[in-house]
């Protein structure tokens, strides 16, 4: 028998789910109402922290994609340079601190 709260997790589990889907869509044909759907997972992700665990990697992947779209911003942006700095580094001494 489920209760009212495994009930009401399983409905904001759908929900959460089914607004995932949408911005996975919205990440092909930039969908104005992604921001509307982020925000709601958003809330309902804090409203409800058990819902994380429940949510498969691939759903979380678009999630942080549809994210990273919205805002606009690496999560980790990579520095590669060819160039090798040759100056050397003074080693640190307990009179430095």
């Amino acid at each position: 028998m489920n209760t009212t709260h495994e009930t009401d997790i399983e409905f904001h589990k759908l929900d959460v789910l089914g607004r995932i889907q949408q911005i996975e869509e919205g990440l092909l044909t930039r969908d104005p109402m992604m921001p509307t759907h982020l925000a709601a997972v958003h809330k309902t992700l804090i409203q409800y922290e058990e819902l994380v665990h429940m949510l498969p990697d691939e759903a979380v992947k678009s999630l942080i994609a549809g994210q990273k779209k919205h805002v606009n911003v690496m999560l980790v942006k990579e520095i590669a340079s060819k160039r090798v700095s040759t100056a050397k580094i003074p080693r640190a001494s307990a009179d430095d601190f």
